[in-house]
Order: structure tokens, then C-alpha cells, then sequence
């Protein structure tokens, strides 16, 4: 179940939000034809991955396991950047060597870290900030990416009603940010509302 993918030279890196191939003693569900493996109790897929994927060759020449539902990818540098939506964290794949050298905790900062932040883009500017978008939590996580803070979550800009991944225009310093549901309850809860089905923002989110 391929959701993104970034080229990096003769590479494709797909995320694989069904995660690794079943094998027969794995226990699944069936997603249009292709066996997922799940837990056996709620049905939830219990592996992600990213292809390395040889353009020239046609094939698949490694497998990498990141966080669960795996989404939106964005490569900076030597490093690809994987939000993890399942897993409410960010992979960090060092591209020289092919394996996650990082995972950032990106769960919803609320009694010490709540599950649900949904992470599902990301974007990551040369000044070493990346920028994530948190469908679930209706905001966008901002991390310093420089050292290694145990929590190098900053800050969070608060956007509409699930917010998509979100391009980045480096010259004009600004994010562009698409609400899939757009903005949400409004109003009296006895009128009926017909919400958008993006809404689209132009932010200044960090200083020159």
C-alpha cells in the first residue's frame, strides 16, 4: 500500500503504510486484494516500511521499517524525513546507509504526550527546522533539528480542521496549508454548516 515517494538520483523511496509483505504465519486482513499484517484483536496494521526502489534495475532493493501508517516524506541533505502517522513520530533515514539513524516523538503535547497526533508531511528548511503536519491535532509541529534534544519539538502552529501535507516556498519564507476538512464547527450547534473541503493558507512561519 504505497502513499508517497521521492526521487534521489537513480532512487525511489516509497512509503509503504501496509507495511513489509505477509508471510504465512502472519496473521491478516485483506486491503483490495493485497494481505496486511494486523493484530489479531483490533485489526490495526503492526509494521511500515520504505522502499528503496532501483529506477534503472525496476525493482526493490531494500526495505526499511519506520513507524507505523507511514505518509508524507520530504529529503534534506544526506537525510529522508518519514512522518509516521500511526506512530505520532518522524524517521530520520540516513541515505548513505540506508537505515534509520533517528525517531522524533511527536505525540500530542498534553499530560506528558497524548497518542493521536496523526503526523502526515513533513517539510524541512536549510536553516536545520523541519515543519510536520499533525492532521489529528489540527496544528503543525516545529522542530529544531540541530543536536540531539530528547524533545526537539519548539513549538506548534495551530492551523483548521486536518490539515494535509503542506508545501514549502523557501524564497517567500512561507507554507502553504490545505485543510481537508476545512474549519471545522461553527456557530450554534442547531444550524448546519457546509465545511470546504480545503481551505487553503498562506503563513509566515519563521523569521528571516
Amino acid at each position: 500500500m504505497p502513499n508517497s515517494v521521492v526521487i534521489h538520483g537513480k532512487y525511489a523511496y516509497v512509503s509503504n503504510e501496509g507495511g513489509r509483505p505477509a508471510s504465512s504465519e502472519d496473521f491478516t486482513n485483506d486491503s483490495d486484494g493485497t494481505a496486511i499484517v494486523v493484530d489479531r484483536k483490533d485489526a490495526f496494521t503492526l509494521t511500515g516500511t520504505v522502499s528503496i526502489v532501483d529506477l534503472e534495475a525496476g525493482k526493490e532493493v531494500k526495505a526499511i521499517k519506520v513507524g507505523l501508517h507511514p505518509a508524507g516524506m520530504t529529503i534534506s541533505g544526506s537525510n529522508l524525513y518519514v512522518a509516521n502517522a500511526y506512530s505520532d513520530s518522524l524517521s530520520v533515514i540516513d541515505l548513505n546507509t540506508g537505515s534509520v539513524t533517528r525517531t522524533i516523538n511527536l505525540s500530542v503535547p498534553i499530560n506528558d504526550g497524548v497518542f493521536g497526533s496523526g503526523p502526515n508531511g513533513v517539510a524541512v528548511t536549510g536553516d536545520g527546522r523541519a515543519f510536520v503536519t499533525l492532521g489529528q491535532a489540527n496544528a503543525i509541529a516545529v522542530i529544531n533539528l540541530s543536536g540531539r534534544d530528547t524533545n526537539p519539538v519548539i513549538g506548534y502552529i495551530p492551523t483548521a480542521y486536518f490539515l494535509l501535507p503542506s508545501p514549502m516556498t523557501p524564497a517567500r519564507k512561507q507554507l502553504a496549508v490545505a485543510d481537508d476538512k476545512g474549519l471545522g464547527s461553527q456557530g450554534s450547534m442547531g444550524r448546519l454548516r457546509a465545511y470546504p473541503t480545503s481551505i487553503h493558507i498562506r503563513t509566515r512561519v519563521w523569521s528571516t
